[in-house]
């Protein structure tokens, strides 16, 4: 089993995070099996998770809301994790 992050952004400004999520890739009786979690935003804190069956039927789901993107966040993830943890884009070959 494997999971990728990703986030879903306008298509307007791909600046802006319509949602974060995460595609859960896993093996039952050898068939390949996905499942999709979702965190929209609100106002206030408040927000929304949803599942789906894959990355591409979220984005496809959520832009009847607002045109989006997909975008796989791979490198986001990892820097906005770094930042979490006190560690700088120069630190990244230090131990912690």
């Amino acid at each position: 089993m494997h999971a990728s992050l990703f986030s879903l952004v306008t298509v307007d400004d791909p600046g802006v995070v319509f949602a974060w999520g995460m595609e859960i890739v896993g093996d039952r009786d050898g068939e390949e099996c996905r499942k999709t979690v979702v965190h929209v935003g609100g106002p206030g804190g408040q927000g929304s998770i949803s599942t789906h069956e894959s990355a591409e039927k979220a984005c496809a789901r959520w832009s009847a809301v607002v045109p989006l993107d997909l975008r796989w966040d791979v490198d986001d993830w990892i820097d906005a994790t770094r930042l979490v943890a006190g560690w700088s884009a120069g630190e990244q070959g230090a131990d912690r």
